[in-house]
């Protein structure tokens, strides 16, 4: 059993009743069912009877009672993490809207964060997206800081409930966003990142794939931008690639029950190998590789439907954000990016799109004169990105043919001139600039530029203007245990 707080069957059942919900043997707690995010957190990193924040240790601890003993603890933990992603994932999509986990058990719909008990956002009916970003990051250093990052990553170790390790995943693809909390990750938990991949090649499309391809995505950018050899060599040593493909491919994604998670896995996917692609070292990989990662795009390419582009499907209600999003256009521009950085990076990809000349190019045009212009949603960000790439190519493959078909040269004298960043180097535009505030809450100032205080160097997550609030801060909260037990070396 997990630590903590233990009972017997009759007077938990008692005390349960008093305040909260119970639903197919799981709880709602009323005082959670909120945004105050300062009440979250702290129940989050509820503190053990080692002064340390509760960590889950053991799977059966919840499972109808088992041994008549459950942790209460552990349940509010698992409660107000799901609020907090809920949150996350409105700020990150610029919204005021969303579901705590009692609105999704009672059928409410989406409600303000605001008048639910978010203070972050207070005195302004409009915000901006930097705003919105803002306090995003200022969220997950919050949760980061207090100790929240082993608490979620011992509830993914033992989850209990395939929705626990789901949600814990899907509150990592928001906290991930901030560059150097992925790189705590990184360098602290290597065997997160064999755990992600690991979901995506055997787990569920829905509860495994689909949440842990977006963390992989978010620390693919953290990899490629920070040049972290090791995790890049343990990505490939782990057949991320070829993982990614053969589920790319599979039938399992293509009945209706499953086609609206398969296509947010196809446009995540794509993304994460796109960003693979554009990195110089993709010009090492072995041939075959390359070959598996071009011939899928190139097919994703050439039966994009231009006569009756793909719509986005209909989203629940408690996914609304989705819809100022195009997940039909995403994976086409993903594969798109992915054949220009084969054309310039991988000997004979150019000629080979040559010798399908008036197929491929025909498509090209199709997508240009047709598909991007008069049937697409004119909001759909995708498609001036998506004509620049279009043009490129049929400018690309109308130049001067390769001397011999077998030739290994690479295409280096193609220009890239006219290409958009966002195509040439997207990774400078994933990486978010993020401005800290300092550590002693008492203090509340922001740094005026990246990196510009140092953190503390034995757990390496917080950060303080001065010394004055550093001795402050030690006295108060960042304690030597606290300090160690955030460096996640205590850590299992």
């Amino acid at each position: 059993m997990v630590g903590g707080v233990s009972m017997n069957t009759a007077s938990i059942e008692h005390h349960l009743r008093e305040i909260g919900f119970k639903f197919n043997d799981w709880y709602s707690f009323l005082d959670l069912d909120n945004f105050d995010s300062d009440h979250l957190v702290e129940n989050l990193t509820t503190e053990g009877n080692d002064d340390r924040p509760f960590l889950w240790s053991n799977g059966e601890f919840i499972e109808k009672c088992n041994n008549g003993e459950i942790c209460i603890i552990a349940l509010r933990q698992a409660e107000s993490l799901f609020n907090l992603s809920q949150l996350m994932f409105a700020l990150y999509h610029g919204s005021l809207q969303a579901c705590t986990f009692l609105d999704l058990q009672k059928s409410r719909p989406p409600r303000d964060i605001r008048q639910r008990g978010f203070t972050k956002l207070e005195n302004c009916n409009t915000k901006s997206g930097t705003t919105f970003r803002r306090v995003l990051h200022g969220l997950c250093w919050e949760i980061v800081e207090q100790g929240g990052l082993p608490v979620i990553f011992s509830m993914i170790q033992n989850p209990v409930l395939p929705i626990i390790q789901q949600k814990c995943l899907d509150a990592l693809t928001n906290i991930l966003c901030v560059d150097h909390i992925e790189w705590l990750v990184l360098s602290r938990q290597s065997w997160f990142l064999d755990k992600l991949v690991k979901m995506v090649n055997e787990g569920d499309l829905q509860c495994d794939m689909v949440p842990a391809i977006s963390v992989i995505d978010r620390l693919v950018v953290v990899i490629l931008a920070e040049n972290m050899n090791a995790a890049y060599k343990q990505l490939m040593d782990s057949n991320f690639i070829s993982i990614c493909i053969d589920q790319l491919q599979s039938p399992k994604g293509k009945n209706e029950m499953s086609k609206l998670h398969f296509i947010k896995f196809q446009t995540i996917a794509m993304q994460a190998l796109a960003l693979l692609c554009q990195d110089d070292r993709s010009a090492k990989w072995e041939k075959v590789l390359q070959e598996r990662v071009f011939s899928h795009a190139y097919q994703c390419a050439l039966v994009w439907n231009t006569e009756q582009p793909p719509s986005d499907p209909t989203w629940d209600k408690s996914e609304s954000f989705y819809r100022n999003m195009s997940f039909s256009s995403s994976a086409l521009l993903f594969s798109l990016i992915i054949l220009i950085h084969a054309v310039l990076k991988w000997p004979g990809k150019r000629k080979h799109l040559q010798k399908k000349g008036l197929m491929f190019q025909y498509q090209l045009s199709k997508m240009m004169t047709l598909s991007l212009s008069e049937t697409s949603n004119s909001k759909d960000s995708n498609v001036p990105i998506i004509k620049n790439a279009v043009e490129w190519l049929l400018k690309s493959l109308t130049g001067v043919n390769d001397k011999d078909e077998n030739c290994s040269r690479v295409e280096t004298s193609l220009s890239t001139a006219g290409l958009f960043s966002s195509i040439l180097n997207p990774i400078s535009e994933l990486c978010e600039k993020v401005f800290r505030e300092c550590s002693y809450k008492e203090c509340g100032k922001r740094e005026s530029q990246t990196g510009q205080w140092n953190t503390c160097p034995h757990c390496n997550v917080v950060c303080y203007c001065s010394s004055i609030c550093k001795e402050a801060d030690r006295k108060m909260n960042h304690t030597t245990t606290k300090c160690s037990y955030l460096s996640m070396k205590q850590v299992d």
